[in-house]
């Protein structure tokens, strides 16, 4: 499951890449981990629209089912029941936009972060769900299965710009395979540091 990824990009490479309306301004984390701000583009009226997030969407909301994880930040396409297919409709996608993720490797108690991104594009998409959350709105990240330079069952489902406005509007049987697609690896780079895995600041 993907917990760490990092989105260093500014307000003018989203609305060239992606098309997308922005803010004035916005803050998010350049590293993100679980329960920080990221940037998400959705569907607003038939344009692309570019928010700050929270990165994970209260459990309840995700599946109805009170008492468990307090917050979903990643979920299977794949594994959702039929309960749950009303959160994964149009309205409620989106494109959470990242320029690398991470993944930890190494023996207990000295992992360290190898990065994956994709070669031929500093800012990415991966496909996600939206929803409200207090005065903001919140936002978590679809898995599929991993690839062959990624470790560990899963990886971040990333979309190819091609793919944008089938995720964001296209009606939820034409939009699912994308959700349940590995990338290429070929298209990916891998990059191992010596930094810590745990280097969340408390």
């Amino acid at each position: 499951m993907t917990t760490l990824y990092r989105c260093r990009t500014a307000l003018s490479e989203v609305r060239e890449e992606f098309g997308a309306l922005t803010p004035p301004r916005a803050r998010w984390s350049a590293e993100m981990w679980p329960g920080r701000i990221g940037l998400a583009v959705y569907d607003d009226g038939g344009k692309r629209r570019a928010e700050a997030m929270r990165w994970g969407i209260d459990r309840d909301i995700v599946d109805g089912v009170p008492g468990r994880r307090p917050i979903s930040t990643t979920i299977w396409f794949g594994r959702v029941a039929p309960a749950q297919l009303a959160r994964f409709e149009a309205a409620h996608r989106c494109l959470i936009l990242l320029d690398s993720f991470a993944c930890p490797e190494g023996p207990a108690g000295a992992k360290t972060r190898t990065w994956f991104g994709v070669e031929d594009r500093p800012v990415f998409a991966w496909a996600g769900i939206w929803a409200p959350a207090g005065d903001g709105k919140a936002f978590c990240g679809l898995l599929a299965v991993a690839n062959r330079i990624v470790p560990g069952p899963s990886m971040p489902v990333i979309l190819d710009p091609d793919d944008y406005d089938l995720w964001l509007r296209g009606a939820r049987h034409r939009a699912g395979p994308l959700a349940n697609r590995p990338y290429l690896e070929s298209r990916m780079y891998r990059e191992t540091l010596a930094e810590p895995w745990n280097g969340e600041p408390e």
